[in-house]
Formats: structure tokens, sequence, C-alpha cells
């Protein structure tokens, strides 16, 4: 079952050039899901070296420059320069010319695109944004908070509500500090998190999406709090979303572990959530369930960052990089087997109208009695209340679990897959499970042929009978 985790790409940076001692924490950056940037030092020397993740082996660049940022086209990067850092040059690659330079009168902390037209700059005291067209100069978005001010700045992200500035600090007071700007009334607010997305998307039951906070926080008895939280006034004929607090399952060899990334996935509706010790959770928005949790990599984790909607890719301290997405299909077989009902809420979020109909479990028994496929109960194990009378199933009761609203921690443990396959203990019970599973949908598919051929036998039966009476009465 560890196919359901596909993992696509892999190579290791110390295969391309890079040095040991760069592959840490602040030295390796993930630039839009499609570049690994890695700022190295020879002696006195800086060099940033920026590897393509479509071909990391032959496409790879070399500059004499401290820090730099990579546009999501790869085409620009963007790097400060000047004795006192307070200048940002923008520079085309392809032809090696300036384009653009800006000059701010404060110190360059951090800078990073926001998308393909602008620069997110973070300085000691505030935040500007910067457009890549024409030769306006950065512009203020806000002020950092004085509780800010002695720690060192990893991410900075926004949407069109929010702006978010992520720190770390450099005492032992806390691990991760998190500013949130609202741009609809100007006010900040701070919140202690490691790891931090936000998403818009549509609740069951409400015509318009919410915008939705998410973040972690590992709480002073080691487990790591995941909460989520409406950020705006809830939208005219919305429910208001109620904030969730969850605590993410205590692994047994990963004590005092948490969530370094979060990415969410709207057309899932799911997050994708890895921990520093290298665990990839899953967590469904609507049910509010984490309903899958694997171990990618044994080693600690050192960056992590969202490819497309539902894959991601991470790079560990080993220098290992990998990519990964989930096999739609197979998640949803393996969720089926101890929540059938999410199982189907899945489905239907995820499969496409227009793909089969054997991907799609089906609970409505006429639906079922018109499908020829006999695969077509392979997602979605048969319930009782769909069985025909005296079937075989009736004696066979599957217990879905219940979806708790205010813990994530449900009654019955949730399967921690291994990506090493070292647990042939596990791996042989969730084989026999999936025989069981898929013996009884055979069963259950001969019943169906059966009760199909009865009715259609009961049909001709009652059509010989109407002919003869309607014979009769003309005679």
């Amino acid at each position: 079952m560890a196919d359901i985790i596909k993992f696509h790409s892999t190579f290791n940076l110390l295969d391309v050039g890079i040095y040991k001692k760069t592959i840490a924490s602040g030295n390796i950056t993930i630039s839009s899901g499609k570049f690994i940037v890695c700022a190295e030092k020879f002696g006195k020397s800086p060099q940033t070296t920026i590897i393509d993740l479509a071909d990391p082996f032959n496409e790879q660049r070399r500059c004499p420059l401290e820090s730099a940022i990579v546009h999501p086209s790869g085409n620009f990067i963007a790097n400060k320069i000047g004795k006192c850092n307070t200048h940002l040059d923008i520079i085309d690659v392809r032809t090696a010319y300036q384009v653009k330079r800006g000059e701010i009168e404060e110190k360059l902390l951090f800078w990073k695109w926001i998308d393909e037209k602008f620069i997110g700059i973070v300085t000691e005291n505030h935040v500007y944004r910067w457009t890549l067209e024409g030769d306006s100069a950065p512009v203020k978005v806000f002020e950092c908070l004085p509780i800010l001010s002695e720690c060192k700045i990893v991410n900075y992200r926004e949407n069109d509500t929010i702006c978010v500035l992520s720190v770390e600090s450099v005492t032992e007071l806390f691990s991760g500090l998190i500013q949130v700007y609202n741009k609809r009334t100007g006010i900040s607010n701070w919140i202690e998190s490691e790891a931090l997305s936000f998403v818009k998307f549509k609740l069951d039951g409400n015509p318009h999406p919410s915008d939705i906070l998410i973040y972690s926080h590992k709480e002073e008895d080691g487990l790591a709090k995941l909460t989520l939280k409406e950020i705006n006034e809830c939208a005219f004929e919305n429910h208001q979303y109620p904030e969730q607090n969850f605590h993410l399952p205590a692994m047994p060899d990963a004590e005092g572990d948490f969530p370094i990334s979060i990415k969410a996935s709207t057309k899932q509706g799911v997050l994708y959530l890895i921990t520093k010790q290298g665990y990839l959770h899953l967590f469904d928005l609507h049910s509010n369930t984490i309903f899958f949790a694997m171990r990618i990599s044994k080693n600690t984790i050192i960056t992590a960052a969202g490819i497309s909607q539902r894959s991601m890719i991470f790079v560990d301290n080993s220098g290992q990089a990998s990519s990964f997405s989930i096999d739609q299909h197979r998640m949803i077989a393996y969720v089926c087997q101890w929540n059938p009902e999410l199982a189907s809420k899945l489905t239907r979020r995820w499969i496409k109208s227009d793909e089969t109909r054997r991907d799609i479990p089906v609970t409505n028994r006429e639906n079922k009695l018109d499908s020829n496929d006999p695969e077509h109960f392979y997602d979605s194990p048969p319930s009782e209340a769909d069985s025909p009378p005296s079937s075989p199933l009736n004696s066979h009761k599957f217990h879905p679990i219940p979806l708790p609203r205010t813990s994530s921690i449900v009654s019955r443990p949730l399967p921690i897959l291994s990506c090493e396959g070292s647990d042939e203990v596990a791996k042989s019970h969730l084989e026999e499970q999936i025989k069981e599973r898929d013996d009884i949908a055979d069963r259950y598919q001969e019943l169906q042929r059966r009760y199909r051929r009865v009715l259609i036998m009961m049909d001709r039966s009652v059509c010989e009978n109407t002919s003869r009476l309607i014979i009769e009465e003309d005679n």
C-alpha cells in the first residue's frame, strides 16, 4: 500500500555538486516548487547555485552572489547589493543584464517572489511590495511588530486578504512566530507557530468560499497542535466556520515532532503536513479528520514546499530531494477500509464526472444494479443496507470511524505506513484486509447477478401473464 504515495523525482544534492556543509536549514530553499536554491560559501567568496528540478543534473546556474531568489519562470533573479544591503537588483539570466533596481532606506533582511509580478521585501521595521513591471519603487505595506525585532525572517506570503510574515527565534523563548496582517482592516496580530498556510475554499452547505487560516504550534507537553480559524467576517448566507483545534497523532519513534510545512489543496479539500522528523499527515478540511499518515523520510527534513494541488517536494539533511504525489484511487480504496463514509466523500470530490463509474463508491442500490462492471464496488465495501435480503453480507459488519469535531484522535488508531516497508507484520495484516475486502466485493457482485436474473425472470413472467390475459379477453 506504499504505492498510495508516488515518488516521482529523487536525487541527492551531493550528486549535483553541492557540498555537505551547505546542506542545512537556512542554506537550502525551494523556489516556486520549480527550483532548489543553495547558498554556498567558499572561503570568503559567496555563491548561489540554482538547480532546475525539471533536469537537476544538467540545468544548473552558479552565480557569484551571497543570496538570490528565482522568478517562477526561471528567467529572472533578484539579489541584494551594496555595502549596507539596501539595494535590490532584478537580473535577466538569459542576457545577464540588469532589468530593474530598487532602493530602500533600510537594511534588507528577506525578499521573495510572491507571484510572477511582485516581490515581497522585509526590512528591520517594514514589509514592502515591489512590482517587476515599469520603473516604480517598492511600496510600503505594513510595519513589523516589535516582538519580531530579534528574530530571523524565514518566509513571507500573501493573498488578496492577508499578509503573513514567519520568523524563527534566536533565543529559547519560543521556536517560531507569525505576524498576520489583514489588508481589509489594516490590523496586525502575532501567533506562536512553526508552520502556517491559508486557504480559500467552500465548506459543504455554504454558497460562498471562506478564508481559513491554518497554523501549527508545538505545546509544552511536546504535542503539535493544529488550529483552523476563519480570518474575515462570515460572508452573506454562509455559516460561520468555527475555530478548530486538533492534536497530531504522536508517533512512537518521533517524540516531540512538529510540522514544518503545511500545504492546502483547494481542489482536494486536503491539508498536506510534513513534519521535522519525516512524517506526512493528510487532513480532510471538510470532515476535520486526519485520514492518512506515513513516514516519507528517515532523516530530518530541512525544507518542503508544494509543487501542485496534490504534490510536494522536500529536502532532508542527507541532501536527498524527493517529490511525491498521492494516487487518489488507491488512497480512496485505503480510506474505505476503515472509514467508508469519508472514502465516499473523497470520491465525489476528487474523481471527475467523466471518469469511469468504477472509480466512484455508489451507495444507491438502483445505481449499483445498473452497473455491469465487477470492479464497480472496489472502492466502497457494500454495507448491510445495500445488501439483498439473506445476503451473506449481513453477517459481516463494517464499522466506520466517527468523524469527531473537537479532536482528531479517533477511538481506533489510524494505520501508519512506512516508506521503507520494514513492518512486515503490518504489511501482512493490510494485505489480508485487502484480500478480505475484495472477496466480499466479489461475493456481493455474484449475488447482484443472481438478483438481477430473478428480476428479469419476474418481469418476463409478468409480461407473459399479461399477454395471456389479453389474448383470453380478445377471444
